[in-house]
């Protein structure tokens, strides 16, 4: 097949294939690259459909090979400008360029601008949902997230062949627009070789992580780093470490826990290369706390399980449950108190054959559920029958 892959995606996980790739200003996310590498693996073309905000004109680059070619067209700067007219200009642009190739049916990821784009194309196109315009409207306010929340619902509304990453997930969107009931193909990770069930490294001093892209309601970090606090009260030379935006020295959570009184012992990285988070993950954290109050399938506790570290998350957190296979490889409690999931750190920490027990589980679940050869496998018969049944897409109108 010669496969379009339209989606924000890591440029540097390509650099094997295209050295020359641009990697500044791209709009971008580590796992899709993986499903492109994969699809490449197996012998089949890809074309894919990614987007910058550095300006100037459309650019291709594609392979010595010539199975992967990579379009990069212009995203706005500004997320109140793509928001004001549903990411027009965008979707333009993406739609322009896949209707120009030459490819037997595209794979979209999320509900937004780039399924919006493939949708409009007139090519078999294929959407995987990573998330619910419906859970975006509950758990954000704000002119950009409402008119985001609406474009995936238009599209939603207007897709034939889609996928969500987690069954909760299909659920919510199952009885948006007329498609059949979404099929479920969860996120996949890599189980690095030889892992197996870990120990806490010292229960004088265990490290904690926590990982998310916002300092806001939805993400919930404060209860985290609240939590740790009376978690230290019993083991004073623990640590935690933030990561992702709004956790970065002197940012958001940085000045919250500060006023608060909540800074001792919590470093703030904020955003750092996906290869120093699996530095870390491997080499010195023991426990995940993942606080989020909504996630489809989350990769940082998929990716924090490839490693055998147990999880926290939330009990009505969407996803979550799923993604730590309903409590058989990670706690699950109530995330919105800091008792609860000191509780759970407390329990973690002190009891050691529970610890290795979710491990274990942990391990077993990224090498079954989660695997991403399994993951990859399923992608391609769902784009393989899309292919040959060539669902319709709508018209640029539709959107």
């Amino acid at each position: 097949m010669r496969i379009g892959f339209a989606a924000p995606i890591d440029p540097a996980a390509l650099l094997q294939h295209i050295p020359e790739l641009p990697t500044e200003g791209m709009y971008s996310f580590p796992y899709t690259a993986a499903l492109v590498n994969g699809y490449l693996e197996r012998g089949h073309s890809v074309v894919v459909f990614a987007q910058s905000s550095v300006p100037g004109p459309r650019r291709t680059y594609s392979s010595v090979s010539g199975h992967l070619t990579v379009h990069i067209s212009r995203r706005r700067k500004t997320a109140r400008l793509r928001a004001a007219d549903l990411f027009f200009f965008e979707r333009r642009n993406i739609a322009q360029l896949i209707r120009r190739s030459d490819v037997d049916v595209v794979h979209a990821h999320w509900t937004y601008e780039f399924a919006a784009a493939a949708l409009s194309s007139r090519k078999a196109t294929v959407v995987t949902a990573h998330d619910s315009p419906l859970a975006l409207s509950r758990n954000f306010a704000g002119f950009y997230w409402r008119r985001r929340s609406q474009l995936g619902i238009k599209v939603l509304q207007r897709s034939g062949s889609l996928t969500a990453v987690s069954p909760t997930l299909a659920s919510e969107i199952a009885n948006v627009g007329s498609h059949e009931r979404p099929i479920v193909i969860a996120n996949g990770v890599e189980t690095p070789v030889g892992a197996v069930f870990r120990a806490v490294k010292d229960v004088q001093s265990p490290s904690f992580m926590c990982i998310a892209n916002g300092f806001d309601g939805r993400k919930n970090t404060a209860r985290a780093v609240e939590a740790f606090q009376l978690f230290r009260r019993t083991r004073p030379n623990s640590k935690l470490t933030m990561i992702g935006s709004g956790h970065q020295p002197g940012g958001d959570c940085e000045r919250w826990a500060r006023s608060a009184g909540f800074c001792t012992n919590v470093e703030f990285l904020g955003c750092i290369s996906h290869e120093r988070v699996i530095s870390l993950l491997e080499s010195k954290v023991d426990i995940l706390v993942h606080t989020s109050r909504w996630e489809a399938c989350s990769l940082a506790i998929l990716e924090a399980q490839s490693y055998g570290i147990p999880c926290i998350g939330g009990t009505d957190s969407g996803g979550v449950p799923y993604t730590l296979g309903e409590g058989s490889s990670g706690i699950l409690v109530d995330v919105l108190s800091a008792n609860d999931i000191s509780r759970a750190m407390s329990q973690l920490v002190s009891d050691q054959e529970l610890y290795a027990k979710l491990s274990a589980a942990a391990i077993s679940q990224c090498e079954g559920l989660f695997s991403l050869d399994s993951v990859i496998d399923q992608y391609i018969e769902v784009l393989e029958r899309a292919a040959e049944s060539r669902i319709p897409s709508i018209g640029e109108g539709g959107m």
